[in-house]
């Protein structure tokens, strides 16, 4: 009998296979015959939705999100083997990744700046002026709500705005620890894991804030 433990999950899902879960998920749709979403489409979704232009950060960043939602729900499965354990945790992946595709659907283009983004109206005057004030208005909204919480929240939400060349200088030099704290803060390091599972509960306090 093999259980599914803390450590076992965390190698499968993110230390193992080219960035983890997400990484065997991308290589096995260039060899499956009944894909439910095009590789290139993927790779689309996950750069956008995890604001990169690097596809192993993405892959990264989508593995460590999987783990966030699901490791409570599988540490602790028993199977016979190791190898079925593996195939549960990959499927549990693809139904898991399916969902959050349906429910982020919308985010989709938040990688665009918020002065290239317009909204239209149906109240537009004959000028055709697109109101993009409110986006402004909206962005203004969450950097008053990031910024009302703790130092963290307002790191990672500037964080989630910078450019790759800013977010690398809060990086180690190996990649294997990040500097939580704005410019004008000390900050302190964090491993790498734990890094990713403030700023994806960061980002799950946002949405949760702003979707009610």
């Amino acid at each position: 009998m093999f259980i599914i433990t803390e450590d076992w999950f965390y190698q499968q899902c993110l230390l193992d296979y080219n960035t983890g879960m997400a990484g065997k998920y991308h290589h096995n749709l260039l060899r499956s015959k009944r894909k439910r979403q095009p590789q290139w489409s993927f790779e689309k979704d996950i750069k956008n939705y995890w604001v990169t232009d690097d596809l192993s950060v993405a892959l990264y960043e989508c593995s460590s999100q999987f783990v966030c939602d699901r490791m409570e729900n599988l540490v602790g499965s028993e199977f016979l083997t190791a190898e079925d354990a593996h195939d549960y945790c990959f499927a549990a992946f693809t139904y898991w990744w399916s969902n959050h595709r349906e429910r982020t659907c919308e985010l989709k283009n938040k990688k665009y700046s918020v002065e290239e983004m317009t909204i239209g109206s149906d109240n537009n005057n004959n000028d055709g002026v697109y109101m993009r004030t409110e986006w402004k208005d909206l962005l203004n909204k969450i950097e008053e709500f990031a910024h009302a919480g703790s130092a963290d929240d307002a790191f990672f939400f500037e964080y989630l705005l910078m450019t790759d060349e800013e977010k690398n200088s809060y990086w180690s030099q190996d990649k294997q620890q990040v500097r939580i704290g704005n410019k004008n803060v000390k900050g302190r390091w964090v491993k790498r894991q734990t890094f990713y599972n403030h700023l994806n509960k960061f980002k799950r306090k946002l949405a949760s804030a702003f979707n009610n």
